[in-house]
């Protein structure tokens, strides 16, 4: 997923914004980067969020390949 649209995705599922690492040049495509300008509790918080955002992500990715992949075994089973 390029950083803009996991950007995009963290602030709407985690309600966390991050600042493209693409603004800090082309290096930085593909990274994001976070300010650290708050409390401990409220970095922990923000982190928790993340991780429970792209846990949900994966997940969501892992049930769309199951679904295509029975789709394609059902297809050869028929063809075959």
């Amino acid at each position: 997923m390029p950083s803009e649209k996991f950007a995009e995705y963290l602030a709407k599922e985690a309600e966390v914004l991050t600042f493209l690492g693409s603004v800090f040049g082309s290096a930085g495509e593909n990274q994001f980067r976070l300010s650290y300008a708050a409390s401990y509790p409220k970095l922990e918080e923000a982190l928790n969020r993340m991780e429970k955002a792209v846990k949900s992500y994966s997940r969501l990715l892992l049930q769309v390949f199951c679904t295509f992949f029975k789709f394609v075994e059902k297809f050869w089973a028929k063809i075959s």
